[in-house]
C-alpha cells in the first residue's frame, strides 16, 4: 500500500486537533483546583487514550492489531510530552486562565511536529516501503 505523506499529515492534524481539544478542556477545567503538574498529567492521560486510537486507526490507517511495541512507544511519547510540557509551562506561567491557555497552546505547538515524526515511525514501521 502506497501512502501519501501530505494526506497522512492532514489526517494526523485532524486527530491531533481532537486530541488537543480533549487535553485542553480537561486541563483548563482542572488547573486552578489541582495545580498545573497534576492537571497536565490528568489531561495528558485523557487525551492519550483518544490520541492512541485516533492516530493508529485514522491518522496512519493502521489496521494491524495493536502491538506491545506500539503501546510502550506511545506511553513513552506521552511521558516525554508530559515532562516537556511541565518543563516549558511552569517557567512561563503567571496567574490567570488566559495566560495559562496561551502558554498551553504555545507548548503544544512546540511538540506537534516531533510527535508526527515519532508516531509515523511507531505505527508505520516499514515506512520506506510504503511512501510513494
Amino acid at each position: 500500500m502506497k501512502l501519501d505523506l501530505v494526506s497522512t499529515f492532514r489526517r494526523y492534524a485532524l486527530s491531533s486537533g481532537l486530541t488537543w481539544f480533549v487535553d485542553f478542556i480537561v486541563f483548563m477545567s482542572l488547573f486552578s483546583n489541582i495545580g498545573i503538574p497534576l492537571a497536565l498529567l490528568v489531561s495528558r492521560c485523557a487525551a492519550g487514550v483518544v490520541g492512541f486510537i485516533s492516530h493508529k486507526k485514522f491518522s496512519f490507517n493502521s489496521g494491524a492489531e495493536t502491538s506491545r511495541r506500539e503501546v510502550i512507544g506511545y506511553v513513552a511519547l506521552a511521558a516525554a510530552n508530559y515532562l516537556i510540557s511541565v518543563g516549558l509551562f511552569i517557567p512561563f506561567f503567571s496567574d490567570g486562565a488566559l495566560h495559562a491557555a496561551m502558554v498551553k497552546i504555545a507548548v503544544e505547538i512546540a511538540i506537534f511536529v516531533i510527535n508526527f515524526l515519532f508516531l509515523r515511525r511507531l505505527f508505520l514501521p516499514n515506512l520506506s516501503e510504503q511512501l510513494g
